[in-house]
């Protein structure tokens, strides 16, 4: 993902080469924002991997006991290799249109080898399961 980020900025003033500047609207140096990038090192622990994965719709929900009424699950992330723990972003997704829209509203108990997400309330394990209820993650750490 970083190698992307810093692959777009060296292509990007080859891809402006050929835009007519008479006709850029070119803001007053007063109201310019100029993003700050910052660029770590390839062996910068920070940022040591990235992963991204997926898992299998209508596997692995269960009911909660802790939070009554919501399902959760647990997402195995070890072979991501992670040495800390990582930032992560999950999101829900379903192949089914007769059921709700899969939504996640807690990723909790993020670990190296591990998290667990949360549906929002009114949603079983076995409902999650019927309605081929799946998560999208990527994580970097």
């Amino acid at each position: 993902m970083l190698m992307n980020l810093l692959t777009l900025l060296l292509l990007l003033p080859l891809a402006l080469a050929d835009v007519d500047e008479s006709k850029a609207v070119v803001p007053d140096e007063s109201e310019a924002v100029i993003p700050k990038i910052q660029v770590e090192s390839a062996t910068s622990p920070q940022f040591y991997s990235t992963c991204a994965g997926a898992t299998i719709g209508g596997y692995g929900w269960s009911s909660s006991g802790t939070y009554i009424g919501r399902a959760y699950m647990t997402i195995n992330i070890a072979g991501c290799g992670f040495t800390g723990t990582p930032f992560l972003s999950a999101i829900g997704y379903t192949s089914y249109t007769g059921c709700l829209p899969a939504e996640i509203s807690t990723v909790h108990s993020v670990t190296r080898t591990s998290f667990m997400v949360y549906t929002n309330s009114g949603v079983s394990g076995n409902y999650a399961n019927a309605c081929n209820w799946g998560i999208q993650f990527v994580a970097f750490g």
